[in-house]
């Protein structure tokens, strides 16, 4: 006779995957217009998620979710079904779980913030940049017009005055700058940004 303890914990897992498995039919159909009446469904078979579509769920997901879905670490069966679909979701959940249970709140907040720095990217300038450690001009992401949109991105996210004349251009050589430039920003207390925006 199987431990209620196992017996509750495999319950809680097929729970998670079957609410899974009706959000990311619920996400298919309400952003990219794709109904899906079985989880079993070949999406790739039946034509109905081309590469585009994947790379729109893959935002959605780490936006809906938390995650993080780097593109070269996924599997074309990844997005076989609203079935794989539910497992890979849970599976990064986990993990994230996990690498977050090690870090103490200060190093969490950090974390938050990189992968907040890295959604903003992509959703500001279309760009996707795993690697927290790369220099952003070197690569090409920042040039002058993208790093003023990406700037004007982070105070409108962020709710900050980020003011050209203030700033350097180091701080935004790379992820790992961004988040230190504005963490530093957010710990301000409000009452000079305030007095900035006032000013400004």
């Amino acid at each position: 006779m199987p431990s209620p303890l196992i017996t509750t914990v495999v319950d809680s897992d097929v729970f998670e995957r079957q609410t899974l498995r009706r959000e990311i039919q619920t996400l298919l159909l309400e952003k990219l217009a794709i109904r899906i009446d079985s989880a079993d469904t070949d999406l790739l078979q039946s034509g109905v998620l081309d590469s585009v579509g994947q790379v729109q769920l893959i935002l959605h997901l780490e936006k809906r979710y938390g995650v993080r879905l780097p593109m070269e670490g996924l599997e074309v069966d990844s997005f076989l079904s609203v079935t794989s679909i539910a497992d890979l979701v849970a599976h990064a959940k986990r993990a994230q779980s996990g690498r977050l249970a090690l870090l103490d709140p200060e190093d969490r907040g950090h974390t938050d913030l990189s992968g907040s720095i890295q959604d903003l990217l992509f959703e500001a300038l279309a760009v996707r940049v795993d690697d927290t450690g790369a220099d952003l001009f070197k690569t090409g992401v920042f040039d002058s017009m993208t790093l003023v949109q990406f700037i004007m991105a982070i105070e409108e996210r962020f709710d900050l005055r980020l003011p050209m004349e203030e700033l350097e251009i180091d701080s935004f050589h790379s992820v790992e700058r961004i988040v230190d430039l504005v963490g530093a920003r957010l710990a301000v207390p409000a009452e000079p940004r305030s007095l900035n925006a006032k000013l400004g």
